[in-house]
Protein backbone atom coordinates (compact mmCIF):
# COMPACT_ATOMS: atom_id res chain seq x y z
CA UNK A 1 0.00 0.00 0.00
CA UNK A 2 1.01 3.19 -0.53
CA UNK A 3 2.65 5.13 2.52
CA UNK A 4 0.41 7.97 2.86
CA UNK A 5 -2.35 5.27 3.79
CA UNK A 6 -0.33 2.90 6.15
CA UNK A 7 2.92 2.52 7.31
CA UNK A 8 5.68 -0.38 6.96
CA UNK A 9 7.70 0.59 9.17
CA UNK A 10 6.26 0.96 12.73
CA UNK A 11 6.90 2.55 15.82
CA UNK A 12 6.69 1.09 19.39
CA UNK A 13 6.41 3.00 22.73
CA UNK A 14 6.17 1.93 26.35
CA UNK A 15 6.22 4.07 29.63
CA UNK A 16 6.33 3.14 32.84
CA UNK A 17 4.11 5.56 35.45
CA UNK A 18 3.76 5.62 38.89
CA UNK A 19 0.22 6.64 40.03
CA UNK A 20 -0.29 7.71 43.88
CA UNK A 21 2.28 7.21 47.17
CA UNK A 22 1.42 3.17 46.33
CA UNK A 23 4.42 3.19 43.75
CA UNK A 24 2.64 0.72 41.98
CA UNK A 25 4.17 -0.07 38.50
CA UNK A 26 1.54 0.75 35.76
CA UNK A 27 2.35 0.52 31.89
CA UNK A 28 1.35 2.72 28.96
CA UNK A 29 1.85 0.79 25.57
CA UNK A 30 1.07 1.88 22.07
CA UNK A 31 0.58 -0.05 18.89
CA UNK A 32 0.26 1.56 15.33
CA UNK A 33 -3.22 0.16 15.03
CA UNK A 34 -6.08 -1.72 16.38
CA UNK A 35 -5.47 -5.02 18.38
CA UNK A 36 -8.37 -7.61 18.99
CA UNK A 37 -8.97 -8.93 21.94
CA UNK A 38 -6.44 -11.85 22.16
CA UNK A 39 -3.18 -9.86 21.23
CA UNK A 40 -4.58 -7.13 24.02
CA UNK A 41 -4.63 -10.20 26.56
CA UNK A 42 -1.48 -11.30 25.70
CA UNK A 43 -0.08 -7.85 25.73
CA UNK A 44 -1.30 -7.95 29.59
CA UNK A 45 0.34 -11.47 30.08
CA UNK A 46 3.26 -10.05 29.30
CA UNK A 47 3.09 -6.75 31.58
CA UNK A 48 2.57 -9.00 34.27
CA UNK A 49 5.59 -10.71 33.83
CA UNK A 50 7.30 -7.51 34.06
CA UNK A 51 5.59 -6.87 37.40
CA UNK A 52 3.08 -4.38 36.04
CA UNK A 53 0.39 -3.77 37.86
CA UNK A 54 -2.10 -2.36 35.15
CA UNK A 55 -1.70 -2.15 31.55
CA UNK A 56 -2.99 0.83 29.47
CA UNK A 57 -3.13 -0.25 25.81
CA UNK A 58 -3.12 3.27 23.06
CA UNK A 59 -3.96 1.65 19.79
CA UNK A 60 -3.43 3.84 16.54
CA UNK A 61 -0.43 5.28 18.00
CA UNK A 62 2.55 6.78 16.05
CA UNK A 63 0.88 5.68 12.92
CA UNK A 64 -1.78 3.39 11.50
CA UNK A 65 -1.71 -0.51 10.39
CA UNK A 66 -5.70 -1.67 10.36
CA UNK A 67 -6.59 -4.48 12.88
CA UNK A 68 -4.17 -6.76 14.19
CA UNK A 69 -6.13 -10.19 14.58
CA UNK A 70 -4.38 -13.25 15.92
CA UNK A 71 -4.39 -16.35 14.19
CA UNK A 72 -7.34 -18.16 15.65
CA UNK A 73 -9.43 -14.40 14.78
CA UNK A 74 -7.58 -14.27 11.63
CA UNK A 75 -9.10 -18.06 10.67
CA UNK A 76 -12.54 -17.03 11.25
CA UNK A 77 -12.86 -14.41 9.13
CA UNK A 78 -14.86 -10.71 8.95
CA UNK A 79 -13.69 -7.37 7.99
CA UNK A 80 -11.07 -7.56 11.34
CA UNK A 81 -9.43 -10.38 8.93
CA UNK A 82 -9.67 -8.93 5.52
CA UNK A 83 -7.82 -5.76 7.29
CA UNK A 84 -5.22 -7.68 8.99
CA UNK A 85 -3.20 -6.45 6.29
CA UNK A 86 0.21 -8.73 6.62
CA UNK A 87 -1.58 -12.11 7.15
CA UNK A 88 -1.57 -14.20 9.44
CA UNK A 89 1.42 -13.37 11.57
CA UNK A 90 0.85 -9.76 12.19
CA UNK A 91 -0.42 -10.70 15.79
CA UNK A 92 2.91 -11.63 16.33
CA UNK A 93 4.50 -9.12 14.62
CA UNK A 94 3.26 -7.15 16.57
CA UNK A 95 3.42 -8.60 20.04
CA UNK A 96 7.72 -8.36 19.76
CA UNK A 97 7.50 -4.66 18.66
CA UNK A 98 5.64 -4.49 21.66
CA UNK A 99 7.98 -6.70 23.46
CA UNK A 100 10.63 -5.00 22.45
CA UNK A 101 9.47 -1.94 23.38
CA UNK A 102 9.25 -2.90 27.15
CA UNK A 103 12.76 -4.50 27.33
CA UNK A 104 14.04 -1.23 26.91
CA UNK A 105 12.36 0.09 30.17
Amino acid sequence: LPRQWITNDPIFTAAELQLGAQKERHVLVTMPGEPLLRLGWWVRNLTEKFNFKTTTLAGYSNAHMGYFACPRDYDLGGYESILTMWGIDTAQMIFDGVKSALNLL
